[in-house]
């Protein structure tokens, strides 16, 4: 059997846990923690989402994605993330400011994890 989607799926978990700790680890407004299993149910509920909802969000704001030469992308991140924080109690991260900047660092260490994980 083929076991590429699993290690995908597991690849994609780490890399939205790592990038909620350095989220937590650099702003002062973010604050991740708990149990293991909470942690990781987080990391699993943002991969989810990122999934299943973001191609939804990004054909709904596919025009506004275009004008703006995809920065409007940073807010679908946003309301994804804006989500996993109303749903969970272990995740709590205040302002807007500090929403997008924390996409922002869970984006950026999302594309260096997937990087890393093709070489």
């Amino acid at each position: 059997h083929d076991m590429r989607p699993l290690v995908k799926a597991i690849v994609a978990v780490f890399a939205n846990l790592l990038g909620l700790w350095v989220a937590d680890y650099f702003l002062a407004n973010v604050s991740f923690g708990g149990p293991i299993a909470q942690i990781i149910l987080v990391a699993a509920a943002l991969t989810a989402l990122n999934w299943l909802l973001k191609p939804l969000l990004k054909l709904f704001f596919g025009p506004v994605i275009i004008l703006t030469l995809g920065l409007a992308l940073i807010v679908v991140n946003v309301m994804i993330l804006f989500a996993v924080d109303f749903f969970f109690t272990n995740l709590s991260i205040h302002g807007v400011a500090t929403l997008v900047y924390a996409s922002l660092i869970i984006s950026f260490t999302n594309l260096l994890v997937h990087a890393f994980m093709r070489k």
